[in-house]
């Protein structure tokens, strides 16, 4: 059933997000530009949006220490989505990091395929669980103050609940969220269900907290390498740095490049030197 569910939401946000999406700033499709903040979502009521963190320059900056903004990485991500729409058993399961001005997703399942990378943040349900490291479970968006006149809510497809559970990094800073979300009147998540998800939130983050401290690591290094080149080794250029580096990686370099480096870099080297950079067999 969650299948079916997921197929026919997904098709119904595929029809109706040039329509209502563009009511909440994401594009009018007349103009082709970002809507305003606070535009009527219809006659009477307005989506408003949520307050800002207290640490939200801080948080920022977490944000963008990842290096995962407009970066495609979805393989890594997926199967959070994956096991998020297993544990809920809901149709829409996403993941998104929470930039200044937008919500760029990691991945998504039960969302059009071709749903833009990004959308605007005044726009999204996320924003309102950045405020707490505590999951945000609403089960009745119609008459949730905060989410009810949002177009897919008192729209097609009449999203009904949603779960945002916090991605919260190692420093304490909310990066983003892992979400699910259902259109059924009874949807709702038990205790354990939660409790589950909210692990799961956990290790995503513990996911990224590991991939920024290696490439900062690998970036240290590579500054630290290219100073002390610049200072003792005038004439080393950057091909002559690749080719010291692809050396370092283990793999195969041509005769030319390990002559070139064992002159520049050995008085006299050893077998055990040359020994350490891998030449081709027909070298």
């Amino acid at each position: 059933r969650a299948v079916e569910r997921s197929r026919g939401l997904g098709d119904v946000y595929k029809r109706q997000l040039p329509i209502h999406y563009s009511n909440v700033a994401l594009i009018d499709p007349k103009s082709g530009n970002p809507c305003k903040v606070g535009k009527k979502m219809n006659e009477n009521n307005i989506f408003l949006p949520a307050k800002l963190p207290s640490n939200e320059s801080r948080r920022l900056e977490a944000v963008r220490r990842t290096g995962e903004l407009d970066v495609d990485n979805k393989d890594l991500f997926i199967v959070f989505n994956e096991l998020a729409k297993q544990i809920s058993n809901m149709p829409v399961s996403y993941t998104g990091l929470m930039d200044q001005d937008r919500q760029f997703f990691l991945c998504h399942i039960g969302m059009p395929d071709d749903l833009p990378d990004s959308i605007p943040r005044e726009s999204t349900f996320c924003q309102f669980a950045l405020g707490s490291t505590k999951p945000l479970i609403v089960n009745d968006c119609k008459n949730d103050e905060r989410f009810k006149n949002h177009p897919i809510v008192c729209g097609p497809p009449y999203v009904t609940f949603y779960g945002g559970f916090p991605i919260i990094n190692e420093a304490g800073y909310i990066l983003g969220t892992l979400c699910v979300t259902d259109t059924k009147q009874d949807a709702n998540l038990s205790i354990s269900q939660i409790e589950l998800l909210t692990k799961l939130t956990g290790r995503l983050a513990h996911q990224l907290d590991i991939q920024t401290q290696q490439r900062e690591f690998t970036a240290a290094k590579t500054i630290d390498l290219l100073n002390k080149s610049i200072k003792h080794l005038p004439q080393f250029n950057i091909s002559n740095l690749i080719g010291f580096l692809t050396v370092i990686s283990g793999a195969q370099v041509d005769r030319e490049t390990v002559n070139f480096l064992t002159c520049l870099l050995y008085t006299s080297p050893s077998p055990r030197d040359l020994s350490t950079s891998r030449m081709p067999s027909s070298a």
